[in-house]
């Protein structure tokens, strides 16, 4: 009998099949307060540098650096709610919202990095799965600076954050080709029929994408998109966020 191969395949199983970590969003209970956080780069602030909200894309991490040593000498869990930062001192206490489903986390700095272009955080595996990203991958995401205090019952909670609203511009996307003939087939049909929006073809990354101009809302994106469907014409929405202003 080959019990080797079938043991592989059991383990595979129970693997596949267990249960994601429970999540919750209150942190770890061993933190302290930081404040008169300084950073560089892409930020916006209030009236102080006492906290700062920045935009960008999330990551996460966990595998191979479990049970390693974090950059503040603590020992990476990556079931617990922790995150990776390049400038935050060690221990601030960071919400971080999913800007495409707006499922939030509140996380404490305690290593740095990401040392990726581009990304802003790298996010334990359980706050990963709180903002449904750990599929993904990555995520569009906000960050904030909170102030939490002992509820007298063993809790932290939220007293206070910043208020924040991000902007972003929406367009449909009817198809991506590498031939641009079949893209200006598919723009051509478009205008014709479609009286509610223009199409355009836009060259990126090696593709001439089909993309309606720019919408101002999501509401209206899905309104012509149903007509677009009604039609025959199949798209998507695509949204780009912008990096978000002080209320």
């Amino acid at each position: 009998m080959k019990i080797l191969p079938f043991l592989l395949i059991v383990s595979v199983f129970f693997i596949k099949c267990s249960s994601p970590p429970s999540v919750n969003t209150i942190p770890d209970k061993n933190w302290t307060p930081v404040k008169k956080v300084k950073l560089s780069g892409e930020k916006r602030s209030n009236e102080s540098d006492d906290n700062f909200y920045q935009v960008g894309i999330a990551s996460w991490y966990g595998g191979k650096f479990n049970g390693r040593r974090t950059s503040n000498g603590e020992i990476y869990d990556m079931y617990k709610l922790t995150a990776a930062h390049k400038e935050l001192p060690f221990n601030t206490i960071v919400e971080v919202e999913n800007l495409r489903n707006r499922k939030k986390v509140i996380v404490r700095i305690n290593d740095r990095g990401p040392f990726v272009k581009d990304r802003i955080v790298d996010l334990s595996y359980k706050a990963a799965i709180s903002l449904d990203m750990d599929d993904a991958g990555t995520a569009p995401v906000a960050l904030r600076i909170v102030d939490l205090v002992d509820s007298g019952k063993g809790e932290k909670i939220v007293v206070r954050k910043i208020d924040y609203s991000h902007r972003s511009e929406f367009f449909l996307q009817a198809g991506a080709f590498s031939q641009r003939e079949n893209a200006v087939s598919l723009t051509t049909q478009l205008n014709y029929y479609s009286k509610e929006l223009k199409f355009e073809i836009d060259l990126e990354n090696g593709y001439h994408k089909v993309l309606s101009v720019k919408i101002s809302t999501r509401d209206e994106a899905e309104r012509v998109k149903r007509i677009l469907e009604g039609l025959g014409f199949d798209t998507f929405i695509k949204e780009i966020f912008i990096t978000g202003e002080k209320k």
